[in-house]
C-alpha cells in the first residue's frame, strides 16, 4: 500500500469518520431453513449427542451464539468425526448472525463436502450463493464508507515526511481496495484523477494480489498509461512496472509479460528492483510450457540486472536447474556464497533443488555428482532419506517424482483441494473478532487521530478483502472439482 502514515492532531471529524466506517453492517435475510434434528446423530458419542440437542434448542430460541457454542462442543467431543448434521447446523446458525456470511459458507461447503448427494444439496448451494453475494455487498459498502471517511480529511493536510497530501495518498489506497475486491468501475474515478506514477504504484499493489483476474486488472491500468508509461517507469526506476510483469508471468500471461518487458527497456531500469525477478518469472512460465530455449534466454536477460540479492540468486539457480542448465546453476550456487554470504552451509536449498531437478530429468550421472557434493559439504544432514531414495530409483531405471524430494516445485504447483478439512480449516482463519463481530471490532478502533483511524480502516479493509477473495477462490476450485 502507500508509505508509512504520519500522525495528526485530534480532529472533531473523528466520530463522523467512525460512523461512516460502521455503516456497512446490515442484517442478513436468511432463507427459511430448519435445523437438522435427526436423532441420534450418527457416529457421535452420547455427550456429543446431548450437545446437538441443546444447540438445536438454543437455535429455536434464536440464541445463535449459544447454539454455535454447543455445536462446536460436538466437534471438540468427537474430534476427527465430521457429522454432516453438525456442519449443516453450524452453517445455518452462523448465517443468522450479520457479518458471519463467510463463516457460514465454509460450514455449508464442509457439509456438502461430506454429503455431496444430500437431499437438500441444491437448497444449501443456493444459500451459499446468497451468502456470498451478501458478503460482497457488505464489503462494497465497507469500502465506500472508508472512501467517505477519506473524503472528510482536510484537503491541505500533508504527510510530514513526504510533503504529500494525506487525503490524496489515502485515496490511492481506497482505489487499491476497490480493485483488489474486483470492482474496477468503482475505482475508475480515483484512477482518472491519479498521476501516471500513482497509477503505476496502484497497479503494482493490485498485481501482488495472488488471485484470478487481479494481474489482468493491473495490466489494464499499465496499458492505459499509453505514452506516459515509460516516463513513469523511469521516474520509479522500474520497480512497480517489473513487479506487474512478474505477476503476469506467474499467471502464465507470457505474451503480455514479454510485450511489456520490451516496451520500456532503457539502460537505467536494469538496476531496478524486480527486473531480474520479472525475467526469472517469465523463465518459469516458459518452463511450464516446456520452452527450454526461451527459458534460458530469459535467464540470460535476468543476469543483466545490477540489483542482486539472495532471493534473486536462489531463484536463478533453481530456474537454471529446472531448465537443464546444470553448469549455470552450479555457478550461480557458488555466487550465492561468495557474493551474498546468505547461503546456509548446513542445508543449501538451491543445491538440493539442483539434485532433484537432475533426478527428475533422469540425469543419473549429474544427480550422483551433485549428491556427492552435498555429502562432502554437509554430510547430507538435510533430506537424506529423500536423496537416497531418489538415487535408488535412478539406479533402478525408475522415474523420480519431484515430490520425492520434499521440496516444492514452483514450476508445477499443486492445486489446493477443497475438501472438508480445507473448509473447516478456513473457519479457523476467520475466528478473530474481525470476522465474528465486525461492529465491535470497528468500535474498538476509535482514536482521536483521524489519520490513524483511516489507516486502521484501510488495513481492516485489506483483511476483509483477503478473506472474501480466499473463500471465493475456494468456491471456484470446488466448482472445478465437481
Amino acid at each position: 500500500m502507500a508509505p508509512d502514515r504520519a500522525t495528526a492532531p485530534p480532529c472533531p471529524r473523528r466520530s463522523l469518520i467512525l460512523q461512516a466506517a460502521v455503516y456497512m453492517l446490515l442484517s442478513l435475510v436468511s432463507a427459511p431453513s430448519m435445523f437438522a434434528q435427526q436423532t441420534p446423530v450418527t457416529n457421535l458419542p452420547p455427550e456429543a449427542q446431548e450437545s446437538v440437542k441443546k444447540g438445536i434448542l438454543a437455535a429455536q430460541q434464536q440464541d445463535y451464539l449459544l447454539a454455535i457454542r454447543y455445536f462446536q462442543d460436538v466437534r471438540k467431543t468427537a474430534a476427527g468425526v465430521y457429522a454432516p448434521e453438525v456442519l449443516y447446523n453450524l452453517g445455518l446458525a452462523e448465517s443468522k448472525i450479520p457479518g458471519r456470511e463467510l463463516r457460514a459458507i465454509c460450514w455449508f461447503d464442509a457439509y456438502l463436502a461430506v454429503m455431496p448427494s444430500a437431499p437438500n444439496a441444491a437448497a444449501v448451494q443456493q444459500q451459499i450463493d446468497a451468502l456470498d453475494v451478501k458478503s460482497q455487498i457488505n464489503l462494497s459498502r465497507y469500502i465506500k464508507s472508508v472512501q467517505d471517511a477519506v473524503n472528510k480529511l482536510p484537503v491541505s493536510e500533508k504527510v510530514a515526511s513526504l510533503d504529500f497530501p494525506v487525503r490524496r495518498m489515502w485515496m490511492q489506497d481506497v482505489a487499491e481496495l476497490w480493485i483488489e475486491a474486483g470492482d474496477i468501475q468503482s475505482a475508475q474515478p480515483i484512477l482518472d484523477d491519479a498521476t501516471p506514477l500513482e497509477k503505476l504504484h496502484i497497479a503494482s499493489e493490485v498485481a501482488d494480489v495472488n488471485l484470478e483476474g487481479r494481474p489482468d486488472l493491473a495490466k489494464a491500468i499499465v496499458l492505459g498509461l499509453g505514452n506516459d508509461l515509460c516516463t513513469a517507469v523511469a521516474a520509479d526506476n522500474g520497480g512497480d512496472f517489473y513487479n506487474v510483469i512478474a505477476n503476469l508471468a506467474r499467471g502464465d500471461d507470457l505474451d503480455d509479460a514479454l510485450t511489456l518487458l520490451t516496451r520500456c527497456k532503457a539502460p537505467q531500469v536494469i538496476t531496478a528492483d524486480h527486473y531480474a525477478e520479472a525475467w526469472i518469472e517469465v523463465a518459469k512460465a516458459q518452463l511450464r510450457k516446456s520452452d527450454l530455449s526461451g527459458a534460458l534466454a530469459s535467464v540470460a536477460e535476468a543476469r543483466k540486472s545490477k540489483n542482486w540479492d539472495y532471493a534473486n540468486y536462489s531463484n536463478l539457480a533453481k530456474t537454471q536447474a529446472a531448465a537443464g542448465d546444470y553448469a549455470g546453476a552450479q555457478a550461480t550456487i557458488g555466487a550465492i556464497t561468495t557474493t551474498t554470504g546468505d547461503a546456509d552451509p548446513e542445508a543449501d536449498p538451491e543445491e538440493y533443488f539442483l539434485f532433484f531437478a537432475q533426478a527428475t530429468h533422469g540425469d543419473v550421472n549429474d544427480a550422483h555428482q551433485t549428491a556427492n557434493q552435498i555429502v562432502d559439504r554437509t554430510g547430507m544432514k538435510f533430506q537424506r532419506g529423500a536423496i537416497l531414495e531418489a538415487l535408488r530409483q535412478l539406479d533402478a531405471g525408475q522415474h523420480v517424482q519431484w515430490s520425492t524430494g520434499g521440496i516444492k516445485d514452483p514450476y508445477h504447483p499443486a492445486i489446493r483441494a477443497t475438501d472438508v478439512s480445507a473448509w473447516t480449516g478456513e473457519v479457523l482463519d476467520l475466528n478473530d473478532q474481525l470476522h465474528t463481530d465486525l461492529a465491535g471490532y470497528l468500535q474498538s478502533q476509535q482514536t482521536d487521530t483521524p489519520v490513524n483511524l483511516v489507516s486502521s480502516l484501510i488495513v481492516t479493509g485489506e483483511s476483509l478483502i483477503t478473506a472474501q477473495n480466499t473463500v471465493d477462490e475456494m468456491l471456484k476450485q470446488q466448482a472445478r472439482q465437481r
